[in-house]
This record gives C-alpha cells, structure tokens and sequence, in this order.
C-alpha cells in the first residue's frame, strides 16, 4: 500500500459512517440490503469457471451481486482500454445465479454497443475500473450506454494520487446525483428522484 493509499485510508476511517449515521432513506436501505448482505462469490460461478481467477476483491464481488439482484439489472458491462482500444464486455443477467466478476459471454469494440440499445437492454451496471481514459469522458463519450437508473462502479478510487482526483471530478460532476466511497472503490448513482447533489463515505 502507497503512502498516499495509508493516508487515504486514515482519513476514510475517520469519515465513513455507518446506516446510523446516514438521514438518507435510499443510501440507508443501500447499506441494510447490499453492504450488510454477505454473498458466498463461489456459489454463483459456473463449474466450468471456477478455475478462473476474479479480478474483483470478494467484498467487491458481494457488492456488485448484491446489486444486480436488489435493482434488479439485466444488463451488466466492463468497460476497460486494451493496447489503445475501448472495448466493453457484456453479461446479461438471467436468473439470480447468473453472475461471474469480471467474466463476461460477450465481447465487443466500444463502437458495436449501440446493440445494446437498440435491443432495448439499457446498461443496469457499468464498470469503468479498467478504463485508462478520463473517467469524466464516459458520461459524454459512451451515454449511449446509460441511463438515469444505471449504476457506475470505480475500483482503486484511493490507490494513487490521480485516481483519487479523477474519483473526486467525477463526483463533482452535475451528471451524479449520489456518490458512495467505500474506499477501495466508489459508487455513482444517476437518478433524478435525487433533488439535491448527495455524496456519502460509508463503512464497508
């Protein structure tokens, strides 16, 4: 862990709260139903998968189960830079089992994923940790992939000077209406039931 990452921390221990120190009803039920649900990850991946290793941290992967399930998501995307290209794996999700971190049925270059769309399956859950880019160039160079129900989820927010700025422009963005820092990673909600800007630093 870098200097900056033991700093980070001390600071998101200091700040996080848990669902009693919270007055919003959504980021409360949130904490209740998805942070406070355990997840046995090796349940939910397929045999044939099971000697594939997970990218995701196992309390990171329960998250991420946890909301699939709980707002109910069809449609779930990795968004990440390889040798210069965008590329973005899909899961469509089928039934509450059908869940594996970071391994997805179907991969496509950036510019195939208007499919998404046309086919009706708006992105429930995007995962842009592995995306190189400016994080704040998803909202306007991929919107075709979002909508104000999509979920944004951000790995390594506090590893590195930069991330923890990009983490902190993306937050401050008038496109996110709710932000969650977790610490290891963060999460950024769209929804316009929020009236006012809300950010949160949760116990995790």
């Amino acid at each position: 862990m870098s200097l900056h990452a033991i700093k980070e921390y001390a600071k998101y221990r200091i700040d996080a709260k848990t669902m009693h120190g919270v007055h919003s009803p959504f980021v409360y039920a949130f904490i209740e139903e998805i942070l406070c649900l355990k997840v046995d990850i090796k349940k939910n991946v397929p045999a044939r998968l099971q000697n594939i290793k997970l990218s995701a941290s196992l309390k990171r992967g329960s998250a991420i189960i946890n909301i699939l399930h709980h707002y109910n998501i069809k449609l779930y995307a990795i968004l990440y830079t390889f040798e210069d290209m965008d590329l973005c794996r899909f899961k469509v999700i089928t039934g509450p089992n059908d869940y594996v971190p970071a391994v997805c049925e179907e991969e496509f270059k950036i510019g195939r994923a208007e499919w998404v769309v046309k086919d009706k399956m708006v992105m429930g859950l995007l995962d842009i940790s592995g995306y190189t880019g400016n994080w704040l160039e998803v909202f306007d160079k991929y919107q075709v992939l979002l909508s104000s129900n999509s979920i944004i989820i951000v790995n390594m927010i506090h590893n590195s000077p930069t991330n923890t700025q990009r983490w902190n422009e993306l937050i401050k963005s008038d496109k996110v209406r709710l932000s969650i820092d977790l610490y290891h990673f963060g999460l950024l909600f769209f929804r316009e039931e929020f009236k006012e800007k809300q950010h949160f630093v949760l116990k995790y």
